[in-house]
């Protein structure tokens, strides 16, 4: 017999910004999610940065986990 899970289990392909605001809004709501990025870089990307945020920003930290630190605290210095 085969069934069909409760809620889908996502696979979120590039551990960018898109993917990993992806899986932070996927947590806030409780769905299962892994990302995989094939990059062995863990600092610096070439792609992505166009993205600008700046016009969402609202929407944007509305998005994120409550257990996510405080916005003005987070910077790429401190990865």
């Amino acid at each position: 017999m085969n069934t069909a899970p409760s809620s889908p289990h996502v696979l979120i392909v590039g551990a960018g910004i898109g993917g990993l605001v992806l899986g932070q809004v996927l947590r806030k709501h409780g769905v299962s999610f892994e990302i995989f990025e094939r990059s062995e870089s863990r600092y610096a990307r070439p792609e992505g940065w166009a993205v600008a945020l700046h016009a969402i920003l609202p929407e944007f930290f509305a998005a994120m986990p409550d257990d996510m630190p405080p916005h003005n605290e987070l910077t790429h210095l401190h990865p």
